[in-house]
């Protein structure tokens, strides 16, 4: 059995209209579908895309970054930190108890040892070296951190505690972030203090807090 449909005047001409719409709905569900897929593609250092892209999205939320304290000494900020937290980052995956050393030097630069334990307390040592040089005339409010000689990255004192007891250290995206403190733990008062602070500027659940030996071991 077949139906016949009387069309009324310019029907034909919204049909095909709707027909280019359709296609054109169609296509773009198409593109969505491949972005996501896109989306989903590893890149060459095994880190989905997709991380990438949530990152993008806080930081455009959280677009007021903190600015670099207004001063930093370069004496005073010298010596050993502990890690107390830290945004995700490839190179640390593995790491507990972790932290760095900026071990002052004649011409006002560090030389910067990184440090921690794999997996867990007093397993084996991971260590890497850099140098650090202040960007912002005397004060290390603003450091050039550079590793393997090449690889340099600009990095921000965002927070600093006026006896030096903890600091906060940024890039300028705040994509990496690590909370540091003069001893293996933070007074919980301190910690409130500086996550009030940072939570105008990213997602605190971007945190991943570090296990520190009690007795301060690094290394």
């Amino acid at each position: 059995m077949s139906i016949h449909c009387h069309l009324p005047k310019n029907t034909a001409h919204d049909s095909g209209r709707t027909l280019i719409q359709t296609n054109r709905q169609n296509n773009n569900t198409k593109r969505f579908k491949n972005s996501i897929n896109y989306i989903n593609i590893k890149n060459h250092k095994g880190v989905k895309v997709k991380q990438f892209i949530f990152i993008l999205f806080s930081t455009l939320l959280f677009a007021n970054s903190p600015t670099p304290v207004a001063h930093v000494d370069v004496k005073e900020f010298s010596g050993l930190w502990y890690e107390v937290a830290r945004t995700e980052n490839s190179y640390q995956k593995d790491c507990v108890a972790a932290s760095v050393e900026y071990e002052l030097q004649e011409d006002s630069t560090y030389k910067v040892f990184n440090r921690c334990f794999e997996n867990v307390i007093g397993g084996d040592l991971i260590e890497y070296k850099g140098i650090a040089e202040p960007t912002n005339g005397n004060s290390m409010s603003k450091i050039d951190m550079t590793y393997f000689y090449i690889f340099t990255r600009e990095y921000r004192v965002i927070h600093l505690e006026k006896d030096y007891s903890a600091t906060v250290v940024s890039d300028e995206e705040m994509d990496q972030v690590w909370v540091m403190s003069r001893k293996p733990k933070l007074p919980k008062r301190k910690l409130n203090k500086i996550l009030s602070k940072l939570e105008k500027s990213m997602d605190l659940k971007r945190l991943i807090y570090t296990p520190q030996d009690n007795k301060g071991r690094y290394k």
